[in-house]
C-alpha cells in the first residue's frame, strides 16, 4: 500500500483517492508539521499514522520507536466522523501527553512523588471523597495529565493551546480547509478528555454515569484554561460554552452512534488483489466448444434440491446418487482441493454437455477433501435455451 506523506508525517494506509479523506489528512499533517513542539519532538524521524477498523478498543494509541520514529494507531471511524479539531485533540493527547512528555526525566522524577497520593478534582473540591489517584487508574500518565499542578498537564495544555492558535489564525487568513469550528471542537475535546479522566480515575466510560460531575469538572478546567491563555489570543472568541449534564450525555451518545453505525473502515486503503498464478480458474466448455470460467460460489456443507438431497460427510463418501442427472455435474478439471459434486438445478443443457456423464447413471465415487471448500458453479451458456 502507498503511504500519504507531508514532510515527516504520513498516513500509511489512507484511501487518498477519496478527496474527503485526502483533504482532511493533508490539513492534519500541515498542522502537525507547523506545530513547534510536535515538530521539534519528531525531528527528522517519521511520524506514521495507521488507520484501523475498531469498535470497543481505544480510539487511538501511540508508540515511540526511538530513531525509527513514532507510530500512531487511529480508529478509522474517528478519522472519518470527527472534524479536524477533534482529531488534532486526539493527536495532541497521543503525542504530547505520552512520548513527548515522558522523554523528560524531570517529569518522571516529579511524578514519582505523587504515586498513590489522592489528588483533588477541579470542580469537585467540596466533595471530600472525590479524588483521583495513580493507583487503580487506567493509566497513571493520564492522571498526571489531568492534575493541574503537574508538568505533564501543563505541557499537554500548552500543546493544545498552540494548536488552537494555529487553527484560529488559519481560519482568519482563509487557509483552505480551516474552519473556526475546528478551534471550538479542539478545546472541547481537550476539556472532555481531562474532565472524564479526573472524575472516573481514567475509567472514562463511567463518565456517562456521572454526567453532572463530569460537567462540573469540564467547566472548572475551562476556567483554568482561560487563566493561562494570553489576553489577545484569537482562541478566546471560539471557546465552547459551559457544558451541562445533558451536553456530556450527548457527547457519549454521539460516540456510541459513531462506533455502531457505518463503521466499516471506508477510509482505509485496501491492498490490491493479485491472482494466484498457481491456481488457475477452471473453465467449462459447452457443446459448441465455447469456454466459460467457473464462478466461485460461497462454501456449503450440503446442497439441497427439490428432488433429492446430497450431504457430504467429513470423508466425502458418496453412498448414493440421485438419478436426476440434469441436476448434477462433475467438475473434473477443477483444482483438487476444489473438486466437488456440484448441484446447479435445473441446468439441463449444461449438464448434457458435460463429458463426465455415463449415459443414465453416475458411478459411485469417493472424495476426501473437506466439504467446506469452495464450490464452482458454471454460468448458463448464452446459447442454451
Amino acid at each position: 500500500m502507498a503511504p500519504f506523506k507531508f514532510g515527516n508525517f504520513e498516513f500509511t494506509n489512507l484511501k487518498f483517492a477519496d478527496e474527503r479523506y485526502s483533504d482532511k489528512a493533508i490539513r492534519i499533517m500541515e498542522l502537525l508539521d507547523g506545530h513547534p513542539a510536535i515538530k521539534q519532538f519528531i525531528g527528522d524521524r517519521p511520524c506514521r499514522t495507521t488507520l484501523h477498523l475498531r469498535t470497543t478498543e481505544t480510539p487511538a494509541d501511540v508508540r515511540d520507536l526511538g530513531k525509527d520514529g513514532v507510530e500512531v494507531n487511529l480508529a478509522s471511524y474517528f478519522f472519518e466522523k470527527y472534524d479536524v479539531g477533534q482529531i488534532m485533540g486526539m493527536l495532541a493527547h497521543e503525542i504530547a501527553l505520552h512520548p513527548l512528555a515522558s522523554r523528560d526525566p524531570e517529569i518522571r522524577h516529579e511524578e514519582s512523588f505523587f504515586q498513590g497520593v489522592p489528588l483533588a478534582i477541579p470542580g469537585l473540591e467540596n466533595k471530600n471523597s472525590r479524588t483521583m489517584n495513580t493507583e487503580g487508574a487506567g493509566d497513571p500518565e493520564h492522571i498526571m495529565a489531568a492534575f493541574p499542578s503537574g508538568t505533564r498537564h501543563k505541557l499537554y495544555r500548552e500543546t493544545v493551546l498552540t494548536a488552537a492558535d494555529q487553527l484560529a489564525r488559519d481560519a482568519a487568513l482563509g487557509v483552505k480547509g480551516a474552519k473556526p469550528a475546528d478551534v471550538t471542537s479542539l478545546i472541547d475535546a481537550y476539556l472532555m478528555d481531562v474532565a472524564s479522566i479526573a472524575v472516573t480515575n481514567d475509567n472514562r466510560i463511567n463518565a456517562a454515569r456521572e454526567p453532572g460531575n463530569t460537567a462540573k469538572a469540564y467547566n472548572a478546567y475551562k476556567e483554568q484554561l482561560l487563566e493561562n491563555m494570553p489576553a489577545g489570543s484569537p482562541v478566546r472568541a471560539f471557546l465552547p460554552p459551559d457544558k451541562g449534564a445533558l451536553g456530556v450525555l450527548r457527547d457519549f451518545a454521539r460516540f456510541a452512534v459513531n462506533i455502531s453505525t457505518r463503521n466499516q473502515g471506508d477510509s482505509i486503503q485496501q491492498p490490491a488483489r493479485v491472482a494466484d498464478p498457481e491456481t488457475p480458474i477452471p473453465h467449462f466448455k459447452d457443446r459448441n466448444g465455447v469456454e466459460f470460467p467457473l464462478e466461485p460460489a460461497p462454501p456449503r456443507h450440503d446442497v439441497r434440491l427439490p428432488s433429492a438431497t446430497f450431504a457430504a460427510s467429513a470423508a466425502g463418501s458418496i453412498s448414493s446418487t440421485p438419478r436426476n442427472l440434469d441436476a448434477y455435474q462433475k467438475i473434473e478439471d477443477a483444482p483438487k482441493r476444489q473438486r466437488q459434486i456440484v448441484a446447479i438445478p435445473p441446468l439441463q443443457q449444461i449438464a448434457r454437455a458435460a463429458s463426465a456423464w455415463d449415459s443414465g447413471h453416475v458411478k459411485q465415487e469417493s472424495y476426501v477433501q473437506p466439504v467446506t471448500h469452495a464450490i464452482y458453479a458454471p454460468p448458463r451458456s448464452p446459447r442454451a435455451r
